[in-house]
């Protein structure tokens, strides 16, 4: 397994599956950016390192590359194992879907959540005579009232090592980007202006001590530091590798959290316990000149009865707690 740490040099745009459509209301940016997105920044990063043209790699004449990237128009050979923030030298991942805190006022502030009693969703006893098609539901009892912490990023040594209160170990969505909306005209397809076609997007900038970590499988043929083109506009990050931020894989567990998003599929959904709502991937298919269909992921924090994939490791259970 690799890691890479990205910082970006402007704002970044990631579009999900919804439509910008002139005149709409801002259309707002995916964060954190789908896999698609990484996956296809480090593929033409590959080729532009080897000097391969696109027109070559889509010909077929590119095969010192292809066991590395994978052939054109087929799925990478490497997977995105994990997508950290990392800040002021901390290391933060997306909150599990299955914690919560009790709590009888919503928190604004990051100093609201400290002295707050960290909650896990257990399983929902058969002997209730509850089913569901997943034959066992999770609940959370809470004296005032439950609150998902999934919107949160959890520091990468507590979730190895949960407490019963969550300290100084969290971070705010503010506290690791602000959006800034942008204006732009619409283009036809040979990048003339479409009169009267204006748009708006919500932009994503990183603030200034966080950068974007990413882990994959395998090696993939890309230098150890240099520059990427993210997002829907291909704006310039610079990346170099990292040491391995998770020092422990432990699997004694009886759940498993996802660091990246998982593709909704089935061999997956029948192990999902805890899961945000699913997001709607489409994207732009370079061989096809067409859409490509649209997926569903489920995002990172989601929690599994199994390691469903690469980018799960093992969710050990609140101090005290079982599962």
């Amino acid at each position: 397994m690799i890691y890479y740490e990205l910082t970006p040099l402007d704002t970044l745009f990631f579009r999900g599956a919804l439509p910008m459509e002139a005149g709409q209301l801002a259309a707002a940016s995916l964060f954190p950016p789908p896999v698609s997105v990484f996956i296809g920044a480090i593929r033409t990063a590959v080729l532009h390192q080897q000097g391969i043209s696109p027109q070559m790699y889509a010909a077929g004449k590119a095969p010192r590359v292809e066991s590395l990237i994978g052939k054109h128009g087929e799925h990478a050979p490497f997977e995105l194992t994990a997508v950290f923030i990392k800040k002021n030298n901390r290391y933060f991942a997306q909150a599990p879907a299955s914690w919560y805190i009790d709590t009888l006022k919503k928190p604004i502030r990051k100093e609201d959540y400290a002295d707050k009693k960290l909650l896990e969703a257990q399983r929902l006893s058969s002997c209730l005579d509850m089913y569901s098609s997943e034959h066992s539901l999770p609940f959370v009892k809470a004296e005032y009232e439950a609150l998902p912490l999934s919107s949160l990023w959890i520091e990468l040594s507590f979730l190895q090592q949960p407490k019963e209160r969550l300290g100084e170990h969290i971070l705010l969505n503010s506290e690791v980007y602000a959006v800034e909306n942008r204006t732009g005209i619409g283009l036809d397809s040979n990048r003339h202006v479409l009169e009267g076609q204006l748009y708006t997007a919500s932009h994503i900038r990183l603030l200034d001590d966080v950068s974007l970590c990413v882990g994959l499988s395998q090696e993939t043929g890309l230098q150890p530091e240099g520059v990427v083109r993210l997002g829907g506009e291909n704006r310039i990050c610079r990346y170099t590798t990292n040491s391995a931020p998770i020092t422990s894989h432990g699997d004694n567990t009886a759940l498993y959290l996802a660091l990246a998003p998982v593709k909704a599929d089935e061999s997956v959904l029948a192990h999902v316990f805890c899961a945000k709502k699913p997001v709607e991937i489409a994207g732009w298919d370079l061989q096809k000149g067409f859409h490509k269909p649209t997926e569903s992921w489920l995002p990172a924090g989601t929690v599994f009865t199994q390691k469903c994939s690469e980018a799960c490791i093992p969710l050990p259970s609140l101090a005290g707690g079982t599962t």
